[in-house]
C-alpha cells in the first residue's frame, strides 16, 4: 500500500515507464468507524500491451524467493489473455489455477466464480 507520501515517486515511476495511471483510494468510510487508515495510492497498467512492454522492462531485474515466481506466473497470466486462451473453459480455469498458485490469501475466491460450459 502506498499513501500521499509516497505519490511524488509514484508519479516519478510511472513517468518514467511512460504508461499507467495512478488512483486514488479514499478511505474516509474506514476513518468514520474509528480506525486510522490513510488514503491509498495504486498505479495501475490496464492495458495488456502495457503490461507485455513492462515485462519487457523488468525482464533484467532481479527478484527473490517467491516474488519470482509470482511475476513469472503473473506475466504468464498476461500472456495467456492476450492470446485470448481466457475466453475457453480451459483457459480460464488454467488462469484461475495460476492465479490461486500466486502470494495471495484472497485468490481462492476466483474458485466460484467459473465460465460455464
Amino acid at each position: 500500500m502506498l499513501t500521499e507520501a509516497d505519490g511524488p515517486l509514484l508519479i516519478k515511476i510511472k513517468d518514467f515507464v511512460g504508461f499507467g495511471k495512478i488512483y486514488r483510494k479514499n478511505n474516509q468510510y474506514i476513518r468514520d468507524k474509528g480506525i486510522d487508515s490513510k488514503d491509498e495510492l495504486y498505479w495501475v497498467i490496464s492495458s495488456l500491451s502495457e503490461l507485455i512492454r513492462f515485462e519487457e522492462m523488468l525482464a533484467d531485474v532481479l527478484f527473490h524467493s517467491k516474488k519470482k515466481r509470482d511475476k513469472e506466473i503473473f506475466f504468464e497470466i498476461v500472456h495467456l489473455k492476450y492470446l485470448k486462451k481466457h475466453l475457453t473453459k480451459d483457459g480460464h480455469d488454467s488462469i484461475v489455477n495460476l492465479a490461486n498458485s500466486m502470494n495471495s490469501k484472497n485468490r481462492n475466491r476466483f474458485k466460484t466464480n467459473r465460465l460455464t460450459e
